[in-house]
C-alpha cells in the first residue's frame, strides 16, 4: 500500500495582502520621516514666460516637487525637456521622475486652457533658500528663477508712470535713407536665458534689406542701428522674449525697458489665456517705451493692441474654400469688425491710428494672397488694385504699419489676381511660349518686345484703377524694380537711375550702383570661376562631355537662370551656409548651367561672383536634358558620384538632401 503525504496549503493571496500592507506603512513611515514642507504659490524673481506656473513646492529629503500648471489655448501643446534640472548654490538636482507628463513628448492643453503636473527632482539642500529651474539654456526654453522655499514675497515690482499722449497729429513719412536706435534694458535678464534684439528693417528702398540684430549685455542693456527707409516707419522687432512692432524715427532713439519681472507677476497663467482668447487685459506683458513717439508707441504695445493687431481674418477648414463673392463680403466685414475693435481700445488716438494702418495692410494681403480661402489657381476681377484706392494706400502714412514693403509688392502684382488681364498676357505670351515648348531659339529682341508690351499694359491698368501714375506706391516699384536688377549683379545704366522719379531712392542708388561696378572690377582679377565654350552636341552628350574634365570627382550640377529669383537664393544660400566651402575642400566640383533666357551679359556679372564651372546651353540642350531627367522647373539639381553615377535628381532646392546626396557620391 503506497504512503500517503500530506501537503499543506497556503493561502498567497493572504501573504500577498499583508506584504503590500507592510511596504504601505514603510513608505508612510518614510513620508512621515521626511517632514515634507509644502509652499504654496511661491514667489519667484523672473521666468522667461508667464504660462507655466508654480502651483505649489513640496520639499523633502528624499525629492523636491514642483507641482505645475500650463495654460495655453486648448489643443495647443508644449515638451519639458528631460534634462531639465534645478541648481542652487552652484550646486545641480537632475529630474528624477514626473505626474502626468512625459518628458520629450508633447503635452495638450486640455479644453480648460490648462495642463497640470508634477516634476520630481533629487532633494534640494534644506539651508537653500531659493532656487531656478532650467530647462535648458537655449533659446524659447523654460526658466525660472530666483524660486523662494520660504513662504512669503520677498520680491518687488517696478511701477512705472504712464506717458503723456501728445495731441500733435501724426506727421507725414518721407522717403529717407538712414537709421534710427533702438536701445533700452531687459530687467531681470539673466545671460542663460540667450536672449536676442533681432527684427527686420523690411526696407520699402531695397527689397534685399537685412535684418538687424545685437547681443545682449549681462546687465540686460542693449542697443542697435536700425536701418531706415522713412522718416518714421515701423519695424518689427523681438526684444527678448517680447514680439511686435514698434515706430522708429530716424535720427533718433527708441528706448524701451522690458521688464521681465513685471511681466511674470502681472501676467499670471489664467491673465496669459484670457489674452490668447482676445479679452481685454491692458496692461499686462507690455513694454515701456520712451523717446520720439513715446506715446504711440506705449499705446501699440500693450497686449490688448497686440491682440488686434495679431487677430487675422479665420480662413475655411482644411481641405474647404469659399466663393470670391463670399470671400470678399466676409474680408469687408472682418474689416469693418477690426475697426469696431480699435475704437475701443484704451490707448490714445494716435496709437489707434497706426494700429488702423496696420489693419489697411493685413487687408489688402488678405485679398493679394487669397488661395487659402478661394482655392488655388481661383482669381478674382480688379478688387485687389480697387482696395488701395479704397483705402488710400497711395500715401507715406502707411510706413507707420510696417508693411509698407508688402504694400508696394501687392500694388505692384495686383494685376496677376486679374482673371480677364491674366487672360490676356497668355494671348501676347503664346507666340513665344510655343517656342520654347519645342526648345526653339527666341531671339532677345522678341523677349524684350514682349516685356515692353507687358509692362505697358500694366501701367495702364494701374493708372486706369487709381486714377494717377506719381505717389509712394509708383515711387516703390521704381525701387523694387532696380531692386532686382541689381541682384543680377548688374550695374543701372543712366537711363534707368533717371527714372527713379523720388531723389532720395534716386540717391540711394547711385550709390549702391557705384559700389557694385567697383565690386565688379575686383572680381575681374580673381580667378575663381571659369566660363567655357559649350560643346555643340545633343543635350545627354552635352552633360557628357562636360563632366569628363571631372572623371573620378564628385559633381554638383545646378540649373539656373539670372531671371530665377529661387535659384539666386538658393546659390547665396549654399554659399553663406559653409555647405560649399566644405565640400570645395574635400574636392567636389561645381558646374553651373543657364540657357539662353538668361541675358549674357548678366550671367557674365553672376558667374563672376560664384565659385564655379559655368556653361551657357542652348534651348535645345537645356529641352533635351529636363526632359531626360523630369525637372519641372528651374532651379533644378544633379549629383554625380566618382564613377559617373546619377546619384541624386531634383527640381527645387532642399540643401539637407543635397549634403546628403553629396556624402553618398564622396563615399
Amino acid at each position: 500500500m503506497p504512503l500517503l503525504y500530506y501537503k499543506p496549503k497556503y493561502n498567497y493571496q493572504i501573504m500577498r495582502k499583508i506584504l503590500l500592507l507592510l511596504i504601505a506603512m514603510i513608505a508612510v513611515t518614510t513620508q512621515l520621516n521626511a517632514k515634507v514642507k509644502v509652499v504654496k504659490n511661491p514667489w519667484c524673481d523672473v521666468s522667461t514666460t508667464p504660462q507655466l506656473q508654480i502651483d505649489q513646492l513640496e520639499l523633502s529629503d528624499t525629492a523636491t516637487v514642483m507641482r505645475c500648471t500650463y495654460y495655453s489655448n486648448p489643443g495647443w501643446w508644449f515638451i519639458i525637456a528631460k534634462g531639465s534640472w534645478l541648481q542652487a548654490d552652484g550646486k545641480k538636482y537632475v529630474l528624477k521622475g514626473t505626474q502626468n507628463l512625459k518628458p520629450n513628448e508633447r503635452e495638450k492643453v486640455d479644453s480648460t486652457g490648462t495642463r497640470k503636473f508634477a516634476l520630481v527632482f533629487e532633494p534640494i539642500d534644506p539651508k537653500v533658500s531659493e532656487f531656478d529651474f532650467l530647462e535648458g539654456t537655449a533659446k524659447g526654453d523654460f526658466q525660472i528663477w530666483g524660486i523662494s522655499t520660504d513662504k512669503r514675497n520677498k520680491g518687488k515690482i517696478t511701477e512705472y508712470k504712464d506717458i503723456t499722449e501728445s495731441k500733435e497729429p501724426l506727421a507725414m513719412p518721407e522717403w529717407r535713407s538712414g537709421k534710427g536706435t533702438l536701445a533700452g534694458r531687459i530687467i531681470g535678464y539673466r545671460p542663460e536665458m540667450n536672449m536676442k534684439i533681432e527684427g527686420s528693417s523690411r526696407s520699402a528702398i531695397n527689397s534685399n534689406g537685412k535684418d538687424f540684430y545685437t547681443d545682449i549685455a549681462p546687465d540686460g542693456s542693449f542697443s542697435v542701428d536700425v536701418p531706415m527707409y522713412a522718416t518714421h516707419q515701423g519695424v518689427y522687432v523681438h526684444i527678448g522674449n517680447w514680439y511686435g512692432i514698434l515706430v522708429l524715427t530716424e535720427g533718433d532713439t527708441c528706448r524701451v525697458t522690458l521688464d521681465l519681472t513685471e511681466n511674470t507677476h502681472r501676467m499670471g497663467g489664467s491673465r496669459y489665456v484670457n489674452v490668447r482668447n482676445r479679452a481685454t487685459v491692458p496692461d499686462l506683458n507690455r513694454l515701456h517705451c520712451q523717446g520720439p513717439l513715446a506715446d504711440v508707441n506705449n499705446g501699440i504695445t500693450t497686449p490688448e493692441a497686440r491682440m488686434v493687431i495679431w487677430n487675422r481674418m479665420p480662413r475655411p477648414k482644411k481641405g474647404q474654400t469659399i466663393s470670391v463673392e463670399e470671400f470678399l463680403k466676409q474680408r469687408k466685414d472682418w474689416t469693418e469688425k477690426k475697426m469696431k475693435a480699435i475704437d475701443t481700445l484704451r490707448i490714445g488716438e494716435r496709437a489707434k491710428q497706426v494700429v488702423r494702418l496696420h489693419e489697411y495692410a493685413s487687408a489688402i494681403q488678405t485679398v493679394q494672397y487669397a488661395a487659402p480661402y478661394i482655392g488655388q489657381g481661383a482669381r478674382m476681377g480688379n478688387e485687389n488694385i480697387l482696395m488701395h484706392k479704397e483705402l488710400d494706400t497711395n500715401n507715406m502714412m502707411i510706413a507707420y504699419s510696417g508693411e509698407f514693403d508688402s504694400v508696394i509688392n501687392s500694388f505692384e502684382f495686383a494685376h496677376f489676381s486679374d482673371s480677364l488681364f491674366v487672360e490676356r498676357m497668355k494671348k501676347l505670351s503664346e507666340p513665344i511660349n510655343e517656342k520654347q515648348k519645342v526648345g526653339e531659339t527666341i531671339a532677345s529682341e522678341e523677349i524684350e518686345a514682349l516685356n515692353a508690351k507687358i509692362k505697358q499694359y500694366v501701367n495702364e491698368y494701374r493708372i486706369t484703377h487709381l486714377g494717377t501714375d506719381k505717389g509712394p506706391l509708383f515711387e516703390g516699384i521704381e525701387a523694387a524694380e532696380a531692386s532686382r536688377a541689381m541682384e543680377t549683379d548688374t550695374p543701372l545704366t543712366d537711363e534707368m537711375l533717371a527714372k527713379l522719379s523720388n531723389p532720395v531712392i534716386r540717391e540711394y542708388y547711385t550709390v549702391k550702383n557705384e559700389k557694385l561696378r567697383q565690386i565688379l572690377e575686383e572680381r575681374k582679377k580673381g580667378n575663381n570661376f571659369t566660363i567655357y565654350e559649350t560643346p555643340s552636341t545633343d543635350g545627354e552628350h552635352f552633360l557628357a562631355d562636360v563632366c569628363k574634365t571631372y572623371e573620378g570627382k564628385a559633381i554638383m550640377v545646378d540649373f539656373w537662370g539670372t531671371w530665377c529669383g529661387p535659384c539666386r537664393h538658393a546659390i547665396k544660400q549654399f554659399d553663406s551656409s559653409g555647405m560649399k566651402a566644405k565640400y570645395k575642400d574635400k574636392g567636389v566640383k561645381f558646374i553651373y548651367l543657364t540657357d539662353d533666357k538668361s541675358p549674357e551679359d548678366i550671367w557674365r556679372n553672376m558667374a563672376s561672383g560664384m565659385d564655379g564651372d559655368h556653361y551657357r546651353m542652348t534651348p535645345k540642350q537645356s529641352h533635351e536634358l529636363f526632359s531626360k531627367f523630369g525637372f519641372t522647373g528651374w532651379p533644378s539639381y544633379l549629383v554625380i558620384d566618382k564613377t559617373g553615377r546619377y546619384v541624386y535628381k531634383r527640381t527645387g532646392y532642399r540643401a539637407d538632401e543635397i549634403s546628403s546626396a553629396i556624402d553618398k557620391a564622396l563615399e
